[in-house]
C-alpha cells in the first residue's frame, strides 16, 4: 500500500515537475524517500525520472537524471556516517541541493527555490514517515 501511494504521488509530481513547474517536486519526494526507506528501487527510478524531465524540458538527455542519481547516491554513502533519517539532516541536504539543482539548470532566484524546499520537504518526510510507521506491525 505505501508503493502505491507513493507511485501516485511520484507520477503526479514528475508530471508538475516537467510539465508546469521549475520546482524540483521529484527531488524532494525522492531525498524524502531515500532517507525513510533506503532502498535500491529508487536509484533506478531516480534515473528514469530523469530523463522523463530531461525529454519534457528539452534539455541533452541524462543532465537531471545524473544530478539527482548523484544525489542519491550520495546520500547512501553517508548513511553510515550520519543519520539520514533525521529532520536536520533532510532540511540541509534538501536546502543545499535545490539551491545547486536551480543554480546548475539556469533558473532564476536559487537561494528562493531553496528556501521554499525546506518546508515541501518537512511536508513530505513527515507524510512519508508517517506512511511508513502505518505499515510495520508490532506482534
Amino acid at each position: 500500500m505505501k508503493k502505491a501511494i507513493f507511485f501516485t504521488v511520484f507520477f503526479i509530481f514528475l508530471f508538475l515537475d516537467s510539465v508546469i513547474t521549475t520546482f524540483p517536486l521529484t527531488l524532494l519526494l525522492l531525498i524524502c524517500a531515500t532517507a525513510i526507506w533506503k532502498e535500491s528501487f529508487l536509484l533506478v527510478l531516480t534515473f528514469l525520472a530523469g530523463i522523463i524531465i530531461d525529454i519534457h524540458a528539452v534539455r541533452p538527455i541524462g543532465q537531471t537524471s545524473l544530478f539527482f542519481t548523484l544525489v542519491l547516491t550520495a546520500m547512501l554513502l553517508y548513511e553510515r556516517k550520519y543519520e539520514i533519517a533525521s529532520l536536520p539532516f533532510l532540511i540541509i541536504m534538501a536546502f543545499i541541493v535545490v539551491v545547486i539543482y536551480a543554480f546548475v539548470f539556469g533558473y532564476q532566484a536559487p537561494l528562493a527555490h531553496g528556501l521554499l524546499s525546506i518546508p515541501f520537504s518537512v511536508l513530505l518526510f513527515f507524510l512519508l514517515s508517517l506512511s511508513a510507521k502505518k505499515q510495520t506491525k508490532t506482534y
